[in-house]
């Protein structure tokens, strides 16, 4: 009974007073297994040039309110490890007769994966955005987000390789977020 009143006394805790933020936008092959694996990894992120992301965006950059921009990244990350598992073999058409299987989750992830946040001056939560590709175009509801408020945005992030969405290399974040304003 205790460790029930513990639990709830814990939820109630970190939902008062905090802010629901809302999921990442997905784009690529992300998924939300994929997501969860970025999030327990970001506290052991190490920060690397290199093989955290790195934005094609000039920091402090000023970018123009219409169109949207598409922002641009890369990553020397790729896996290093010898034998390390590959992409999972499709399942064969039988294997649905004889064992039951759930479609609740999308396939696992493999590959480079990154977990980028925008951040807006006078908004509790930064846009958040989960893909497996090194380009993003803001939708016009999103964009209105970023563009809104006043002085610098920034943007920070955090780039892993996933086999089947567990971190089997970094993660590795940026050393410092890059920034940008829009006129």
């Amino acid at each position: 009974m205790r460790w029930l009143v513990a639990i709830v006394a814990v939820s109630a805790a970190a939902c008062s007073g905090g802010t629901k933020c809302p999921e990442p936008q997905y784009e690529g092959v992300a998924s939300d297994e994929a997501y969860l694996s970025l999030i327990d990894g970001e506290a052991r992120a190490t920060a690397d040039a290199m093989k955290g992301p790195v934005f094609t965006l000039t920091d402090g950059m000023e970018l123009s309110a219409d169109p949207p921009p598409t922002f641009r990244w890369s990553s020397t990350l790729a896996l290093s490890k010898p034998g390390a598992p590959g992409p999972r073999k499709p399942s064969p058409w039988w294997r649905g007769l004889f064992i039951s299987e759930a479609y609740a989750h999308l396939p696992p992830v493999t590959g480079v994966t990154y977990w980028l946040k925008f951040a807006v001056p006078g908004e509790k939560c930064p846009i958040e955005l989960m893909t497996t590709r090194t380009e993003y175009t803001p939708n016009a509801d999103l964009w209105a987000k970023l563009k809104g408020g006043t002085g610098a945005r920034s943007i920070t992030g955090i780039a892993a390789y996933l086999t089947e969405n567990r971190i089997t290399e970094g993660p590795f974040k940026m050393p410092a977020p890059v920034t940008f304003t829009v006129k």
